[in-house]
């Protein structure tokens, strides 16, 4: 199956590029100088940045295996926040996000039967 990449997909791209931006931020700004115990949150924080933006960036571009890693990764933001019961909205907008996946796969499959 191969997605229609359009509008859809670059906002997709930006969304993710975005969210990597904002996690690298925190990742470099979190540690023990902010909140003691979270030596570590850094490092995620970075990696998990450093992994969307590379995800944001090749989704712009329009390769396939990083749509793949997008549906991935909203969706495990998706479960997660339903299995550990997290309520701070992200799991409306992550939501969303995956809808537009859904768009995007369907438009791409209608292609394909053309």
């Amino acid at each position: 199956m191969r997605p229609k990449f359009g509008r859809a997909t670059q906002v997709l791209s930006v969304i993710f590029a975005l969210a990597g931006l904002g996690a690298a931020l925190a990742g470099i700004n979190s540690g023990h100088q902010t909140t003691p115990r979270t030596g570590q949150d850094g490092l995620i924080l970075l990696t998990l940045g450093v992994v969307y933006v590379f995800v944001g960036v090749c989704l712009w571009i329009e390769f396939l295996w990083a749509w793949w890693a997008g549906l991935d990764l909203a969706s495990v933001v998706v479960i997660a926040d339903l299995v550990l019961g997290i309520h701070d909205g992200g799991l409306v907008v992550w939501s969303a996000f995956l809808a537009l996946f859904a768009a995007s796969a369907v438009q791409g499959r209608h292609e394909e039967t053309r």
